[in-house]
């Protein structure tokens, strides 16, 4: 039988980061959950104060692992999956390697998300990391979508929140 990944998630170790604005959306909160899945990673996306606006909101994971100053600078460029340490087989690395993405598409590159009167949920799956891939690195929300097309971010404007990955124990 097949089972739902909503039904199994909670029952999973999983890593997060705790999202907050800068000056430019001080409002701006949540959380982004990372649960092992397949051979992958289900992402879970929950913010509250986005600018509300019909234009969708660009969402990556990033290189560094602080959320320092207003800018976010501390949070590095775009996670390539060349920067990936993995702690899966040799084999699964190589193939995650040699099939690897480069802009359009980095590894941490994530679907958009809209402002629904400030509020936006998402799920999305990837098999571009595991959740241990991210730990210690950052999420960060851009004012922009991306546009998948031009390096190096994608054209995704301005950081506007940020928040560090780390691993945590989940219980219900």
């Amino acid at each position: 039988m097949f089972n739902k990944a909503s039904d199994a998630l909670s029952n999973y170790y999983y890593f997060q980061a705790d999202v907050t604005g800068n000056s430019t959306a001080p409002d701006l909160s949540g959380t982004v959950r990372f649960y092992p899945w397949l051979d992958g990673t289900m992402v879970e996306v929950e913010l509250l104060g986005l600018p509300n606006r019909a234009e969708p909101f660009a969402i990556h994971i990033h290189e560094g692992g602080a959320c320092e100053l207003d800018d976010f600078s501390s949070a590095g460029d775009h996670l390539e999956s060349t920067h990936i340490e993995l702690k899966v087989s040799p084999e699964r690395h190589m193939a995650n390697l040699k099939n690897a993405p480069r802009h359009p598409a980095h590894t941490g590159d994530l679907p958009s998300v809209f402002s629904n009167n400030g509020y936006s949920y998402m799920a999305t799956y990837t098999d571009r990391f595991i959740p241990q891939q991210v730990n210690g690195r950052t999420v960060i929300i851009h004012d922009s979508p991306d546009d998948f097309r031009t390096n190096p971010s994608g054209n995704a404007g301005s950081r506007i929140a940020c928040g560090v990955i780390y691993g945590m124990e989940h219980s219900l």
